[in-house]
This record gives structure tokens, C-alpha cells and sequence, in this order.
């Protein structure tokens, strides 16, 4: 099988936003499978934002706040991608109140990358760059 073939191939496997979706409405689902579902379904949807900025749709920021409530503010990895929940649903003030609950030194940048975007009311999808 030749390489172009294969790589279509798994393109058209690649699950989407409402391939997730459709998985969350299964009932019985644990917490975990919940946060694992949305976090695939935020990711999913974001794919189409990173190349060009697309306002984020309804139904997709109803996720990522349902993703958010299941995250645990005492970790700070959580807390970061919280902020950047926030960020992306535009609640600026919520998204830098959360950054400055990280106590670790391991997010510095991460932390300082996210404030720029904060001040700059900007909730697109951003590639994360140390500068």
C-alpha cells in the first residue's frame, strides 16, 4: 500500500468534535472517561482553529466548560489548562485569576505566555512559544 494511500486512509479515522460528542451521551461514562471525552472533543475542535482564527462555536464552549468544572484547581497542570479554557471562551478575568493561583516554577513560561494573550483579550488558538 503506498504511503499517500495509507495517510487519507487515517485522516478519515481521525475522530472529530461530534464523533467525541456522540461518545459523551452514552450514560454510565466515569468521571474520567467525561474528562478524557472533552478534553479529545476541545482538541478536536481546535484543529480547524490553528491555522486561521474561527470564533469558537456554541456547543464548543459548552464543552470546555463542562471539561473545566471536571478539573481539579488543586494541580497546577489543571489549573493551567483551566486559564486556557477560560482564555478560549473569552472570561479574561477568570483565565488570569486562575494563572495566578500556580504556585509551581515549572509553568513560568507557560504562565507569562498565557498573561500576554489574556492582556490582549485574544482567545484564538495560540502555538505555545517561549521567547
Amino acid at each position: 500500500m503506498n504511503s499517500k494511500y495509507l495517510h487519507n486512509f487515517a485522516i478519515r479515522l481521525t475522530p472529530t468534535f461530534e464523533t467525541f460528542l456522540s461518545v459523551l451521551s452514552l450514560e454510565g461514562l466515569s468521571s474520567n472517561k467525561k474528562r478524557y471525552l472533552r478534553l479529545r472533543a476541545w482538541w478536536a475542535g481546535n484543529d480547524s482553529r490553528r491555522k486561521k482564527p474561527i470564533a469558537m462555536s456554541v456547543i464548543e464552549r459548552e464543552n470546555i466548560l463542562a471539561l473545566g468544572e471536571l478539573l481539579d484547581e488543586t494541580n497546577s497542570n489543571d489549573l493551567i489548562m483551566k486559564a486556557e479554557i477560560y482564555r478560549e471562551a473569552e472570561d479574561f478575568e477568570k483565565a488570569k485569576a486562575l494563572l495566578e493561583k500556580i504556585e509551581t516554577t515549572d509553568l513560568v513560561k507557560a504562565v507569562a505566555f498565557m498573561k500576554k494573550h489574556i492582556e490582549q483579550k485574544d482567545p484564538f488558538v495560540r502555538k505555545l512559544v517561549f521567547e
